[in-house]
């Protein structure tokens, strides 16, 4: 996880696993698995609500994610890489 996360979330996710933070939701480790399954490069699209304290309002953040699987001999996947974009808008 890298550090435009933090801004986004309030949470320094910084140089942690997904499977390393409580907070991840159930669908984001189900997206991990099924791209593994699967095999291919998949994109992702969520919406969620977030309340802002110092704004004292919700804000509608969206999430793009992208993962690619990786193999190191063509075959298994060992090890997948992602990309994810969020956006936020206050109510």
């Amino acid at each position: 996880m890298g550090t435009a996360i933090t801004a986004m979330l309030g949470k320094d996710w910084t140089g942690r696993f997904v499977d390393e933070l409580p907070e991840s939701s159930r669908s984001v480790n189900e997206q991990y698995s099924k791209t593994i399954k699967d095999g291919v490069s998949v994109v992702y699209v969520h919406d969620s609500k977030l309340y802002d304290p110092n704004l004292i309002q919700h804000k509608l953040v969206r999430y793009e994610r992208l993962l690619l699987p990786l193999s190191q001999d063509g075959n298994a996947i060992s090890m997948l890489l992602g990309a994810t974009l969020a956006k936020s808008t206050n109510w």
